[in-house]
């Protein structure tokens, strides 16, 4: 992907996470291009706002892939993908005012996020299998709690409750208390 294009993907995450009525302009700043810039890449706020919507998608199968790749034992698999998706940014306000997204229908099996939440069940199954996960504590309620726990750490930080690193650490161990049998 073009650097200056990715660039400004990012600004647009980040600037439509806290506003998510961001301008052309504010995004063009953002990435430190021109207005100009950007619509040499997008036609118009639609194709940026879709090509948006997309990056995030692929971005976050892109973390779990390098999770994978990365780490060997899925608790730290499972570590690094909160921890950089975290750091992405808040996703959920960029998808709830730009994709058809609807949380009422939202089905993890069919979604489009779908691909990355059943390489996120294997990794839980793994490690149910190998005995770290609580005992009676199912795929769908960790899958659940991971969403939760991305959203309230994405909240705080918006609400400048907390910093990123303090997100970071506090939903790492909220998830590890909750779910883990032992936490390090």
């Amino acid at each position: 992907m073009c650097n200056t294009r990715q660039k400004i993907l990012e600004a647009g995450v980040k600037e439509l996470a806290a506003n998510p009525n961001a301008s052309m302009e504010a995004i063009a700043t953002s990435a430190g291009v021109s207005r100009m810039t950007i619509n040499r890449y997008f036609s118009n706020r639609k194709k940026l706002l879709e090509s948006i919507v997309l990056y995030v998608f692929e971005k976050y199968q892109m973390i779990l892939d390098e999770a994978v790749e990365l780490h060997e034992k899925p608790v730290e698999q499972l570590k690094y993908y909160v921890y950089s998706s975290i750091t992405f940014g808040d996703i959920t306000t960029v998808l709830k005012h730009h994709a058809d997204f609807d949380e009422s229908e939202h089905d993890p099996n069919t979604c489009q996020f779908s691909d990355t939440n059943k390489k996120l069940k294997k990794i839980i199954t793994r490690m149910q299998r190998s005995k770290q996960v609580r005992q009676g504590v199912p795929v769908f309620w960790v899958l659940q709690l991971l969403d939760s726990i991305l959203f309230a750490s994405w909240e705080a930080i918006k609400q400048g409750r907390a910093t990123e690193k303090e997100a970071t650490l506090l939903a790492w161990d909220s998830f590890s208390y909750a779910v883990l049998k032992e936490v390090d």
